[in-house]
């Protein structure tokens, strides 16, 4: 008799019919969003044997800027899946998810988010080549503090541009689709805060 499916292998199972069936790109359908949602909801930090006394949620330096790792798990072109280790105060700076679907659990911790959509549309404007302050409108603000239900975000929607920074220690478990990839336009693009707009390097609210 086969042995269970680990957690894991269940969220690459699904990822893999989700994403693959949705085609290069593509947002997958609700039905398929639901499906990674609910596998990823019933992952605890135990099925990736995390806990917040490793290492990775040390930080070294009192007062230096917390290091932060990434734990790759899996990545091809269709998706991604990692896991983000963030010390108390560590912070993953403001940027963005070009043409992707992204799915974040918070497997424990606190953590502060900041995420925000464009004001209007970009007219299939590549990030890499927007100019000038543009206007951006603020989807979240707030302290999500696990277990919490996965948050998802879209390539137009849900946020797509988003920053955390660890109130404690605190893991992150994201699956992209697709990944990051310069060579097909998916740069992952930095931004600072203002008061007023938002450019290429600078997002105004």
């Amino acid at each position: 008799m086969a042995a269970p499916a680990t957690a894991v292998q269940r969220l690459f199972e699904a990822c893999r019919e989700v994403f693959t069936g949705a085609g290069p790109g593509a947002v997958p359908p609700p039905a398929g969003v639901e499906r990674i949602k609910s596998v990823l909801d019933s992952i605890t930090a135990a099925d990736v044997c995390l806990t917040s006394n490793m290492s990775y949620f040390r930080r070294v330096d009192a007062h230096g800027t917390p290091k932060i790792t990434y734990l790759h798990l899996y990545k091809c072109e269709a998706f991604s899946i990692g896991i983000f280790c963030l010390p108390s105060r560590g912070v993953i700076p403001l940027h963005n998810h070009p043409g992707m679907t992204v799915f974040s659990k918070l497997l424990f911790g606190a953590m502060h988010i900041k995420s925000y959509d464009w004001a209007a549309a970009q007219q299939d404007t590549p990030d890499v080549q927007l100019q000038g302050p543009r206007l951006a409108k603020v989807k979240v603000d707030g302290i999500l503090t696990a277990p919490h239900e996965t948050l998802v975000l879209y390539p137009e929607d849900g946020g797509n541009m988003h920053c955390f920074t660890a109130q404690n220690a605190c893991a992150v478990l994201d699956v992209l689709g697709p990944p990051y990839d310069d060579g097909s336009g998916r740069h992952c693009q930095y931004y600072n805060v203002s008061s007023s707009a938002i450019s290429v390097g600078k997002i105004f609210t």
